[in-house]
């Protein structure tokens, strides 16, 4: 579905680094940037902050979560 195929690239830029932690992720920029609409990215990003990755902050947005080195193994290994 539209919703995992967000889900899944929005991970794999967090994992790899391409957005850094503390970055702001604005639900319309992504929606633009991945050829979406706002409502498959709301849903990944309620999902990447159930596995960690995302902070949902009341008022601010998302930001990608800071990760330590350990934690980041451990999420590898899941």
């Amino acid at each position: 579905t539209m919703y995992m195929r967000v889900t899944d690239q929005l991970r794999s830029e967090i994992v790899a680094g391409r957005l850094k932690p503390n970055t702001r992720l604005k639900v319309p920029e992504l929606a633009q940037a991945l050829g979406v609409s706002p409502s498959p990215v709301r849903e990944a990003l309620q999902k990447l902050q159930s596995e960690g990755l995302v902070v949902l902050k009341p008022n601010h947005g998302a930001v990608v979560r800071q990760i330590d080195a350990a934690e980041f193994a451990h999420m590898m290994r899941m």
